[in-house]
């Protein structure tokens, strides 16, 4: 039944149609924006705005928001925040050189030389895409002032112009022709990570719950069409009314579950724990992400010293079924540490020393288990 006659049918039964999905983002939209009027430096509320004028289709404008709450950010000395906005930013248009330069700028300004030398090698695989060879080339020669004598720098250079059948000038770039050697071993040929002496930080937002931050995850996925159903002859009236309403759900849950997620992540690092708790929450739209939500929340709670909430979280957590060994430490060990912040050492103690038996050189268990067997 297409959804006109849909909606002729419910209002011939006295049943209304809610408001359009287009007219409830409208509203949202504009009480946002009033939001940012009373309140010019609530760097947040931009971020909202963004994220419904990518739901309208009006992306442009999306970008600029972005852009701002992530400059004010930077301003505020939260470059963390910043940088989740930056490759959220890139996500959407990987064309924006000279945002890839800006989140460069900050891992080299926070120590994490790694990051920034992912960074230009993810801007010279977009050069190379766009058939821009020049472009990447010079990008790529951008990475060699950031650490002169680093083999792995070099080798990520020399790798990237042999798998893309590259053949540098002699004349214009140092790369070309290089000695793969590590000084620091006796001129021994080294693998493709970085040698233990090499000064290569990471910017790893998921490192103590060994995640990756840095995904391909596509986030700018189109908005859900409410149209036509082929097969909706086939429904009955109560299948077709749910199906209409399931619409409006899958048009709220649009909202990018992997930028919540990492956005959650920057608060967290930085001790905001209410807004990363605000982030990570809307990220629990996506169930495969629900784990790892869930172990999040449990710290920022732990971090506002709420244990209860803490562990309630973690309690939900174990109870998934299809749980990776890893992924149940890591809530073992969180839990752990809750019953610890509540002075129940008992409980700690038990829970510490199973996650021992299972990974004795987990995180800091060792250290930790000592400390509630006192």
């Amino acid at each position: 039944m297409p959804l006109r006659i849909l909606g002729n049918t419910m209002k011939v039964l006295g049943l209304r149609l809610s408001s359009s999905p287009q007219e409830k983002l409208t509203n949202e939209l504009n009480e946002y924006y009033r939001i940012a009027e009373e309140n010019p430096d609530d760097n947040k509320v931009h971020l909202r705005i963004a994220e419904v004028l990518m739901k309208m289709g009006e992306k442009k404008k999306a970008i600029e928001e972005y852009l701002y709450a992530a400059e004010n950010y930077e301003a505020d000395n939260l470059p963390q925040i910043s940088a989740a906005i930056y490759k959220q930013v890139l996500q959407m248009v990987p064309e924006q050189a000279n945002v890839y330069q800006k989140l460069v700028d900050i891992h080299i300004k926070e120590g994490f030389l790694g990051d920034a030398i992912a960074t230009y090698e993810r801007l010279a695989g977009y050069y190379y895409n766009q058939g821009k060879q020049d472009e990447a080339v010079k990008t790529l020669e951008k990475m060699i002032p950031l650490d002169p004598d680093s083999v792995y720098i070099k080798k990520k250079i020399d790798k990237f112009y042999s798998e893309k059948g590259i053949e540098p000038n002699a004349e214009k770039t140092d790369c070309y022709n290089w000695e793969l050697y590590d000084p620091i071993t006796a001129g021994k040929k080294q693998d493709e990570q970085p040698s233990s002496g090499e000064n290569i930080e990471f910017y790893d937002l998921e490192a103590a719950l060994l995640d990756d931050l840095i995904t391909e995850e596509d986030v700018d996925k189109k908005l859900a069409a409410v149209e036509d159903d082929d097969g909706a002859g086939k429904l009955s009236f109560d299948e077709i009314f749910s199906k209409l309403k399931s619409y409006e759900l899958e048009e709220e849950q649009q909202d990018n579950s992997l930028f919540h997620y990492n956005l959650g992540i920057a608060y967290q690092k930085v001790g905001r724990f209410d807004e990363a708790i605000e982030e990570i929450e809307r990220a629990l739209d996506n169930p495969e992400r629900t784990t790892d939500c869930y172990l999040r929340l449990a710290v920022c709670y732990r971090g506002k010293n709420q244990m209860d909430e803490a562990l309630r979280y973690l309690k939900k957590g174990l109870h998934d079924d299809d749980l990776s060994e890893e992924k149940k430490i890591e809530l073992k060990y969180e839990q752990a540490l809750s019953y610890k912040g509540k002075g129940k050492n008992r409980k700690a103690r038990k829970i510490f020393k199973e996650v021992y038996e299972i990974n004795s050189a987990f995180r800091d268990v060792v250290k930790e288990l000592e400390e509630v067997s006192k």
